[in-house]
């Protein structure tokens, strides 16, 4: 009767072992496995509305390149040039020599040399309009034949020519000169 009652025990102990085996089994099925699936709903995509950014987005920087470039020149138009060193060339066909030897910004002095007969040695002062590129200048000595002379710079700034007017007689001489 013993070993009846081993045996039973066995058979009892392993059955419910079997028993919650499926129990733990099923149960795990149901919640870990069995989840529903979520419809996925389709994207939609306007591409009108993506044209659209996408176009305002390259106006915008379009825009703004310009607005780079513009400020770029306007800041080379309006960067005064260089005007120190020796200008040479011709004053009412006479052979002419402006030297410049203080600048600064828009305001320089210097001395110009024309050939006329009698040699003219004379001291003088100007200004540079950047926006207009043009110069004017004068004589700075007192006497009978000092003038202003009135110019335009060439875009390159190399070369300075123009008007020499002696207000005293009211003579008009065009000059032309170039940066050496």
């Amino acid at each position: 009767m013993r070993s009846f009652f081993a045996l039973n025990n066995i058979n009892t102990r392993s059955g419910i072992s079997v028993f919650l085996t499926v129990l733990l089994f099923t149960a795990s099925i149901n919640f870990l496995g069995c989840e529903t699936k979520k419809e996925e709903k389709p994207v939609v995509v306007n591409v009108d509305s993506i044209k659209a950014v996408v176009a305002q987005q390259i106006a915008d920087s379009i825009a703004m390149a310009q607005q780079i470039a513009d400020s770029i020149a306007m800041a080379e138009k309006a960067r005064v040039p260089d005007m120190m060193g020796k200008w040479t060339g011709a004053l009412d066909g006479k052979a002419t020599t402006l030297t410049i030897t203080e600048q600064t910004e828009n305001k320089f002095s210097g001395t110009i040399v024309i050939n006329f007969r009698n040699v003219s040695n004379k001291t003088v002062s100007g200004t540079i309009d950047v926006e207009n590129n043009k110069i004017s200048m004068r004589d700075t000595q007192k006497f009978r034949y000092a003038g202003t002379y009135s110019g335009k710079l060439s875009d390159d700034k190399t070369k300075f020519s123009g008007t020499f007017t002696i207000p005293a007689d009211n003579n008009n001489f065009s000059f032309s000169l170039t940066k050496k």
